[in-house]
């Protein structure tokens, strides 16, 4: 064991600066001969004197990590399984923090190394670890590589030496991003992850919390500024925005923080503040912001806060809310029983660091330099108060120690059993360098250590939030969450948050959530209107009419869909309102008196012939048929009366079912009325026959054939139902009125329901034209013929006309046209009766009616003889006879004398139709 305590050799004086003065109290390296050595960068003096050249200030947490190089070294020698039988020594040296010692002891690294010609030493294979050799080359063993440092500034002053010489170099705390360029710093390596990962985990953090106007701090130096250039890049993808940047300068002054906090005062609404820095300048930094009382900031740190130890309690004030992002750590349980059992007494040879702050810190309570147990004492305290701190950055220097030493293991192609030794004569350092890229093992304290191809550690952090800890009586950085980047999916970061740790604003009557936003959100039916290029700084704006935004923060406002209008606070589409025809529409009103005129003509005819019903007019109108009609003509003002009311799926199908069967039912009573005449006056005709044959009888009576077809549409109107179902459907007359109208999905019912109506209609033009010369007092057929073809053209103009408008259009042409095709029947059928019955009242006589149908008898082709010279009428349902004496007191019998040679039967005027 060699205890250095100066820098003498003379091969380095001309051009190596002697990093202390002569000073033979100040150890600056330990070393330990081994076949293979580790070097280490360690700052168990964190404070550097440039122009007395000396190293003051000794720290328990950088010593107690030197001493995990220490402990991790023995740890692989006794391993049986790991390097079996190669033992490692080590070159630990002291650079006090600053990156000029850096450079200086990575400068003895390599050329300690290299023989007296720039050529590599050779293997000794009789040298143990107790020798040495002289001062110009204190060991004859390799360097395998180097350990540390721990910050980013420090370590790129010995990556650019140690990569030039192919010296393997892994760093447990060091996270710029610089560092991981591989062609500056090729054999640079890391257990920790790189800033990248940090300032995304900084920004998932903002993210969830939904602060997006923030003030960055850094240190002007390769950790602070490039870690803030990183989060820059990442917060401008996700909206978040930096309203003040500054950088604090490596030698600051309070002036330049009594600046910056000067300008974070007057940005009120820059609630949350980053702080991007070592332990040592968010002290000084923190201290000026208790001091000028900037209360009501969240602090976000990063991991050169380390855990935030003496951070979080001194500066409560300002740090009560503070979140931390820092590297995720595991207390080995081996490493602090071996703490614990260390004899401080016996370690002046092996961690002179720690035996000097001890003698330090007893010489300024105890005032006593020798006491062992005194000593022995204070530093079980210190272990002590250690302990509490949940977090600490040992664990990263062990998984360092045994990166380096399993890629040595790798590089040896050494087994669990031995090593090749002879592969130690030509070991280089390169080989070791090629051994670290993509390697993965379970370290000793139980982290999964996972170095890629571009020399990066796992991306993982835990999330700190500082609590008052009511057993300890102070605030202590607590996790709440933690950060993970998985390396398969590189875009796939997972932040995990625990929401119940975490208590805002405890100290205020109602906690709640702190807002760092420049605006304030805007609710739907607002949009943004940005005032500056960040896009954090907006008005809200309400939506222009009858357009909406359903989602807060919304950049722009959308125009509702046809049909659809803006809710009350424009926060969503709505669907307009139909509008229903009301009884003060001038459609409406007119199509209410349409309906009342033609009611009350019906009305009024059948009083008509309720009155006049034994005359000869009435009589021979068939008082049943004429019952039919007029009630199927009442029918059909049932159809307009349902349109009136609102449309809805129950009178789509009312209106369906009333028109075909009112229809329906008055073209069979004229078809049924149309097949009586023609039995009649044409008996045994073509006509007469086939509806014989269709109904296979010798005599129909007349009501069947109303009662078929009102079933045959009973019939058609279940089918279309079932198989085409009415539903209703909105029609936008324009954006401010739409209108319901009846449809459906397909047109097979509509299709079988005007077949149906037209066959029928064809069928009453067929039999109403054969029958258009009967006489006049029963020549209904000839209006009948002409409602038949005025029904065919009604449909002909209806249905299209139907089917193509929309809204009151449609309403007034079906509603019309029935209205229309009632009264064309009522007038058609019935008026030139009324006329004769009101007007015409001698024309209403029985003489008058037998001297038509005995002019038509005479008149017509059909005269048949009969046997016997007497020729007969049916009256009613007796026969008698004719005879030519016209003025005999009306009987069933009149006597007609004959005519010549002439015979004739001829239909009675009652029976005729």
């Amino acid at each position: 064991m060699i205890l250095a305590t100066a820098m003498s050799s003379k091969s380095l004086e001309h051009y190596l600066p002697d990093p202390v003065q002569a000073n033979s109290e100040q150890t600056m390296y330990i070393f330990r001969d081994g076949d293979l050595i580790i070097g280490g960068l360690v700052s168990p003096h964190t404070e550097y004197n440039q122009s007395s050249k000396t190293c003051y200030k000794l720290t328990f947490p950088s010593i107690k990590r030197t001493q995990s190089i220490l402990y991790a070294i023995d740890k692989i020698n006794q391993d049986k399984h790991l390097l079996p039988n190669i033992k490692l020594g080590y070159d630990i040296r002291d650079i006090c923090g600053t990156a000029n010692l850096a450079s200086i002891q990575s400068l003895h690294f390599i050329t300690n190394s290299l023989g007296r010609n720039g050529q590599t030493c050779h293997y000794h294979p009789n040298m143990t670890s107790s020798q040495s050799i002289d001062n110009k080359h204190p060991y004859g063993s390799k360097i395998a590589g180097v350990v540390g440092p721990q910050r980013s500034k420090e370590s790129f002053a010995a990556a650019t030496l140690l990569s030039n010489f192919d010296i393997a170099h892994v760093s447990h705390g060091s996270t710029s991003r610089v560092l991981g360029d591989k062609v500056r710093f090729k054999t640079f390596f890391r257990v920790v992850p790189s800033d990248i990962y940090q300032a995304q985990a900084i920004v998932d953090v903002l993210k969830y919390f939904n602060w997006n106007y923030i003030a960055i701090i850094a240190i002007d130096d390769g950790y602070g500024e490039l870690l803030a250039s990183s989060f820059s890049a990442s917060a401008l993808q996700h909206g978040i925005c930096i309203s003040m940047y500054h950088t604090l300068p490596l030698k600051w002054t309070r002036k330049h923080i009594q600046e910056i906090i000067h300008q974070l005062k007057q940005l009120s609404q820059v609630k949350v503040i980053l702080l991007l820095c070592s332990i040592s300048d968010a002290h000084g930094f923190l201290q000026e912001a208790s001091h000028q009382n900037l209360k009501g900031r969240i602090f976000i740190g990063s991991d050169g806060w380390g855990y935030g130890r003496g951070l979080a309690d001194k500066y409560a004030s300002v740090l009560n809310e503070a979140l931390l992002v820092s590297h995720p750590s595991k207390n080995s349980t081996d490493f602090y029983n071996y703490l614990n059992k260390l004899d401080v007494c016996q370690i002046e040879q092996t961690n002179p660091w720690l035996f000097q702050y001890l003698q330090q810190l007893m010489n300024d309570t105890h005032n006593n330099k020798s006491d062992c147990t005194i000593m022995q004492m204070l530093y079980n305290q210190l272990l002590g108060q250690d302990s509490r701190n949940e977090f600490a950055y040992e664990d990263y220097v062990i998984d360092a120690v045994y990166t380096i030493a399993h890629a040595i293991h790798r590089s040896l192609n050494c087994d669990h059993i031995a090593c090749p030794r002879h592969k130690l004569i030509h070991f280089k350092s390169i080989d070791v360098v090629n051994a670290l890229y993509n390697l993965t093992f379970k370290s000793i304290t139980s982290n999964l250590i996972r170095i890629d191809g571009y020399g990066q550690g796992h991306g993982e952090y835990l999330i700190l939030h500082n609590q008052f800890d009511a057993q300890l009586n102070e605030y202590q950085f607590k996790t709440v969450g933690r950060w993970e980047y998985y390396a398969v999916h590189p875009n796939d970061s997972k932040l995990t948050i625990n929401d119940t740790l975490i208590t805002w604003y405890q100290n205020s009557k109602i906690p709640s959530l702190p807002i760092s936003q420049c605006s304030q959100d805007c609710q739907p039916g607002q949009y943004r209107e940005y005032l500056t290029n960040m896009n954090c700084c907006w008005k809200c704006l309400a939506c222009p009419m009858h357009s909406i935004s359903n989602i807060t923060n919304s950049h722009l406002c959308y125009t509702c869909d046809l049909g659809m209008v803006p809710n009350a606070n424009q926060s969503q589409c709505k669907l307009i309102d139909i509008t229903h025809l009301t009884l003060h529409h001038p459609l409406i009103i007119s199509l209410i008196a349409t309906i009342i005129t033609g009611i009350g003509c019906v009305i009024v005819v059948w009083s008509i012939f309720i009155k006049y019903q034994n005359t000869p007019i009435t009589r021979a109108s068939n008082s049943l048929f004429t019952n039919y009609l007029l009630t199927g003509i009442l029918l059909t003002y049932i159809t307009p009366i349902i349109l009136i009311l609102p449309i809805t799926t129950l009178t789509c199908n009312l209106i369906y079912i009333s028109f075909l069967t009112s229809l329906a039912y008055i073209m069979a009573v004229i078809l049924a009325k149309t097949h009586l005449l023609i039995k009649l006056f044409f008996p045994g005709s073509r006509l007469d026959k086939i509806i014989r044959t269709t109904f296979r009888r010798k005599s129909v009576q007349q009501i069947t054939i109303v009662a078929v077809i009102v079933c045959l549409s009973v019939g058609i109107q279940i089918i279309a139902l079932s198989t085409c179902p009415l539903r209703t459907a909105r029609y936008i007359h324009n954006n401010r009125q739409v209108y319901a109208y009846c449809t459906t999905d397909t047109r097979f019912g509509f299709g079988i329901t005007i077949a149906f109506l037209l066959t029928l209609n064809v069928i009453c033009i067929i039999f109403a034209y054969k029958t258009r010369k009967l006489p006049q007092n029963f020549n209904e057929a000839r209006y009948i013929y002409f409602v038949s073809i005025t029904m065919c053209l009604v449909l002909c103009v209806i249905f299209p006309s139907y089917l193509v408008t929309r809204g009151p259009i449609q309403v007034g042409i079906a509603a019309f046209s029935n209205c229309a095709l009632s009264m064309i029947l009522l007038f058609c059928l019935f008026g030139p009766k009324i006329f004769i019955i009101i007007c015409r009242p001698h024309l209403n006589t029985k003489q008058q009616v037998v001297s038509e149908i005995a002019h038509f008898s005479l008149s017509s082709n059909r005269r048949k003889k009969l046997n016997g010279d007497t020729d007969y009428v049916f009256v009613g349902r007796t026969r008698s006879t004719l005879r030519a004496d016209t003025s005999t007191k009306p009987s069933t019998e009149i006597h007609l004398d004959p005519i010549k040679s002439h015979k004739f039967k001829s239909p009675s005027a009652e029976s005729a139709v």
